[in-house]
């Protein structure tokens, strides 16, 4: 007796698979610094960069443009976000998430 055995369907979209494994970081017992004793790092067009808004989260980003005053940069994490183009003055664009924290976003 022959048994049946369904077909599995595949999926239609296709798994995306990033090289990129960087996650949304949040960084403790990191104290701000003043807009005046903060320096600035160089970074090149797509380079890896971290932003944090609020000095707790730092995010990832990928540099896409560089200025003489700004970076230009395309949000990673969270997905919902992915791919949206921000600049950033030079200072507030870090290497690592608890130096991203220390210089987060001011207004």
């Amino acid at each position: 007796m022959k048994r049946f055995t369904p077909k599995r369907k595949k999926d239609s979209k296709p798994s995306i698979r990033n090289s990129d494994l960087r996650r949304i970081t949040i960084v403790k017992n990191i104290k701000p610094i003043h807009f005046d004793k903060r320096t600035s790092e160089n970074f090149n067009v797509g380079d890896k960069a971290w932003i944090s808004w609020n000095g707790r989260k730092a995010f990832p980003v990928t540099i896409t443009e560089v200025t003489d005053r700004n970076y230009s940069f395309n949000i990673e994490r969270p997905l919902k976000h992915k791919g949206n183009n921000h600049f950033l003055f030079l200072d507030e664009v870090r290497s690592t998430p608890e130096l991203a924290c220390i210089n987060y976003v001011t207004l």
